[in-house]
């Protein structure tokens, strides 16, 4: 058949590395695969490639069938065809090494094909190794060659295995000496396979030596690769390799020992893990003969004060080999030489007493006949030692090791003898000891080992909580006993119920407060629930000071178990919120601060979890109840209407009851809950109300009252916004109070207008709000309004920092005058942070004008009345020292020492110190590295 040229002539045309170049391929690996093509025509067509004289043109000829064959389906070649591919890739192998990278991948195409030939992976693997020095080839190469090696042993693994040790030779003659990152991760992760499939014969200490060579892992990835392989992950992956196969043991417990005993961290860490991970694979009888070398050197760790990540790991090490040689005879021997080394440690004032505990809880833990031999040896001394020590923090000490002896000793082996037991009683009359700690570490292992103490020991117990829950304890102490009442009752809760719920009638406040304060630790616990609820309603109707005292408690329980479905469930259904509604209309005027508030938030916790339909059923009830006659029942209204939803309506005249509170109250804690409430409403409610009240309120001056309507307006992004902004900037010309405005505006923090509240919150609106503001200060600025200043400070406080970044160079101005002009403190405050965080953040619109802001800087930090303003002054001057360039800074050198010198004698020690490490950071800052 006459050879058709002009495939040839196309492909030449094309550069391989073109997306067209690849397309075409994949068209005639279509064209074959539909039949339109035989394999057999197309290699014709690309004979005068293939057979090229030129190097280029054999490699392109390679490059095209190799590309076609990775485009056909795996099925698609029988036998007698994959065997002339194979053999033609094979010759191939020896061709010149510019043809070599097509062959390699075309060899991987070819793998894949369903009826690879018999012969044909040692043919190749023999041809790879004879002809391709693999340690010369690209990176990219030797990559694929160890894909080739995985993928045939998958393929043909008992082809292989029939070669023998030529086999072996080859592979490890050929990953010899590799050492890029990525191709490593591809070996260690495929060479346990190949260790535990083949036999390795007298090339066992050679194959452990050349991945050996690798250990440990010291590696630090580029800094501009975009996905680096770690050390880590090249660690993990190494280790697995070395302890894949039982005869590697000999040759790893020397490596290990050996790196163990370096200064180096990382060698340390590696051979432990190796060491760890041979127990997996390694013989007993191999630990065995180390075990005692293996001791030596985790104990001389241990007692040297490792980093924590190297006691973590002695520790794993030290389980993971006991819990090997647990089956051996010898274990006895190497477990009391280990009790033996330690026991004369166990003296809480001696310096090894922490690692020798350690060491010892963590040997116990590692198997039965561990625990028992140390336990039984270990347990009497250290009670022993307790029992005549009088220091209250080495009974601590000792008790909790006691404890975690006793824990693992029970709870993992169901140990049992006399010394043991006796570490319970020991807590119990450790919780009841006049020492706090004791106190606390008593209750603590109490509670560590609740579910193993005996009812006659439980009993004593719960005596002894009866009293001390109700009476003041220090917080730790407290904290401790409350989490041992959680426990008792997650494992006892009918004993709990029967011996420390209702303890009688409680009639002083300051007990009431600490029994209630202990049943909110368990409230959440279904079994009590119900319980807990009916004992704060009983106390609810006694009198009003145990009434307030319940309430208080209801809120510290919402508060502490924030959103529970079971309790706001149970208080739903026990009707909280009628029976609160009714308690607080009964004795509203006799009610403190802290309990009306308590009032509202529980109302709020509660109604805000329910469906729209279950708020309306509520309001429908409760609503008709509550007028604004009294002041103080705004407090009800805030709870019943702050967290309704949306699409929830309500009778929006309470608006202009609100807004005549409002006007009429002189008590700002009662203004500031109806002005909010207000913004609230105003916030939610449907558009033809807000038209409608809007226009009643806006000839309205009170400034706290138009600050939380233009919030309510600005969160909601309504097209009156900018109206009543406009109306607070006009105002700041007449009364400098009006800056404040813009705070209540920019902060996000009120939980009247949160998403928790349903309200309406539209995608950055503080920042519109922000630039929008800032636009008119800076246009509308004059010498004679300085309080423009003020409102500066404040609407920048809450302003996220890329908006003020957009708007800095606009405001610059009036900043540098607020820091030289604003006597507010806590507005300069607020700008330092500010430019504080940009210095450190290096932003250049600071380094832009440094000469100026270090000006003020120097100013602030020597003669400002305020010393917070003092140290955030201090602070950016030393800041400025680690964020920009030295020659920028070193103009201004001298006078930064000069004042600073005066400085550090500022009457305030903390500014005292800030003064000298600002001064010392300027003093060194072109001094000699």
């Amino acid at each position: 058949m006459e050879v058709d040229s002009n495939l040839v002539e196309e492909f030449k045309h094309l550069n391989k590395e073109n997306v067209e170049f690849r397309k075409k391929c994949a068209q005639l690996a279509q064209e074959i695969t539909s039949g339109q093509l035989s394999i057999v025509k197309l290699v014709e067509e690309l004979g005068a490639l293939l057979v090229d004289v030129s190097p280029s043109n054999r490699e392109l000829g390679t490059w095209v069938l190799t590309h076609v064959l990775e485009g056909l389906p795996a099925k698609h070649f029988d036998k007698k065809q994959l065997d002339f591919i194979c053999a033609f890739y094979i010759d191939r192998l020896k061709d010149h090494h510019q043809v070599v990278p097509a062959v390699l991948v075309g060899v991987l195409a070819l793998a894949k094909f369903n009826h690879f030939p018999d012969g044909a992976a040692s043919q190749i693997l023999s041809a790879i190794f004879q002809n391709v020095a693999c340690q010369q080839q690209q990176e990219r190469d030797r990559n694929n060659i160890y894909k080739i090696f995985e993928v045939l042993l998958d393929k043909c693994e008992t082809e292989l295995c029939a070669v023998g040790l030529d086999y072996v030779c080859g592979i490890i003659s050929a990953v010899d000496g590799e050492r890029n990152p990525r191709n490593l991760v591809l070996l260690f992760n495929w060479f346990p396979k190949f260790l535990k499939t083949v036999n390795l014969g007298h090339l066992t200490e050679e194959t452990f030596e050349i991945l050996a060579c690798y250990f440990p892992v010291d590696f630090k990835a580029p800094t501009q690769d975009p996905n680096p392989i770690t050390r880590e992950t090249l660690a993990d992956s190494l280790a697995p390799c070395l302890t894949a196969i039982p005869q590697f043991a000999e040759f790893c417990f020397s490596l290990a020992l050996e790196k163990l005993d370096s200064s180096l961290e990382i060698a340390k860490l590696d051979s432990l893990k190796l060491l760890e991970m041979g127990c997996l694979t390694f013989d007993n009888t191999s630990y065995v003969q180390h075990s005692t070398e293996i001791w030596s050197q985790i104990q001389k760790e241990l007692f040297n004060t490792p980093a924590p990540v190297v006691e973590a790991a002695c520790l794993s090490t030290l389980v993971a080999v006991i819990k090997k040689i647990s089956l051996d005879s010898s274990l006895n021997s190497t477990v009391k030489d280990i009790s033996d080394t330690l026991k004369g440690n166990l003296l809480p004032d001696s310096r090894l007493f922490e690692p020798s505990a350690k060491i010892l809880l963590n040997a116990a833990k590692a198997s039965h006949t561990s625990c028992t031999i140390i336990s039984k040896e270990i347990v009497p001394i250290l009670i022993n030692t307790f029992n005549i020590t009088t220091t209250a923090t080495h009974k601590v000490a000792l008790l909790n090791v006691l404890i975690n002896f006793f824990e693992s000793s029970v709870k993992l082996y169901k140990l049992e003898f006399d010394e043991l037991n006796k570490i319970p009683i020991l807590c119990l009359k450790a919780s009841v000891d006049e020492n706090d700690s004791l106190r606390k570490i008593g209750f603590d292992g109490l509670r560590q080992i609740s579910q193993f103490l005996s009812i006659d020991l439980r009993y004593s117990v719960y005596d002894n909580l009866q009293k001390l829950l109700l009476i003041p304890q220090t917080n730790d102490v407290r904290n401790s006993i409350l989490n041992c009442l959680d426990e008792l009752a997650k494992n006892y809760p009918n004993e709990v119920k029967e011996k420390l719920i209702g303890v009688g009638e409680i009639t002083n406040v300051q007990t009431l407060e600490a029994y209630l304060d202990a049943l909110s630790v368990i409230v959440i616990q279904g079994f009590f629930t119900n319980t807990v609820v009916d004992i704060l309603f009983e106390y609810l109707r006694k009198n009003v000071s145990l009434g307030q005292t319940a309430v208080n408690s209801l809120k510290n329980i919402l508060l502490k178990h924030d959103g529970d479905e079971n309790v706001l469930s149970v208080l739903i259904e026990r009707g909280t919120i009628s029976t609160l509604v009714d308690w607080f209309l009964s004795e509203e005027d006799n009610l403190g601060a802290e309990s009306v508030e308590s009032v509202a938030f529980i109302l709020k916790s509660i109604i805000g979890n329910q469906s729209s339909d279950r708020q309306r059923e509520i309001l429908f009830k409760e609503f008709p109840k509550v007028d604004l006659i009294k002041s103080v029942r705004i407090f009800v209204l805030d709870g019943l209407l702050c967290r309704l939803r949306r699409d929830v309506q309500i009778d929006y005249k309470i608006l202009d009851d609100l807004m005549a509170l409002i006007r009429t109250k002189n008590n700002d804690f009662v203004k500031n809950v109806a002005v909010q409430l207000l913004s609230n409403l105003l916030n939610k409610c449907d558009e033809n109300t807000l038209q409608n009240y809007l226009t009643r309120y806006e000839s309205n001056n009170d400034i706290t009252t138009m600050s939380w309507i233009t919030k309510a307006l600005v969160m909601r992004n309504h097209e009156k916004a900018n109206l009543w902004t406009d109306k607070l900037v006009t105002l700041l010309d007449e009364n400098r109070e009006v800056a404040g405005s813009f705070r209540i505006v920019m902060n996000d923090n009120f939980d009247a207008l949160s998403l928790k509240s349903n309200c309406i919150r539209m995608l950055l609106y503080q920042q519109k709000f922000f630039t929008v503001v800032s636009n008119r200060l800076y246009e509308n600025y004059r010498p004679d309004r300085g309080s423009y200043l003020v409102a500066l400070g404040y609407l920048l406080e809450f302003t996220p920092k890329q908006a003020i970044l957009l708007q800095f160079k606009k405001l610059l101005k009036l900043i540098i005058l607020c820091l030289d002009e604003c006597e507010e403190s806590e507005v300069v405050t607020v700008l330092l942070q500010i430019i504080k965080d940009f210095i450190v953040r290096k932003e250049s619109c600071i380094e832009d004008h440094l000469s100026e802001f270090l000006t003020r800087f120097l100013k602030l930090s020597a003669t400002n009345k305020s010393m917070k303003v003092r140290i955030l002054a201090l602070q950016c001057l030393e800041e400025c020292t680690s964020s920009f360039p030295i020659y920028k800074l070193l103009l201004h050198k001298q006078e930064v020492l000069s004042i600073l010198g005066k400085v550090i004698d500022d009457k305030k020690r903390i500014v005292r110190r800030e003064a000298v490490e600002a001064r010392s950071s300027w003093f060194l800052l072109d001094a000699p590295i």
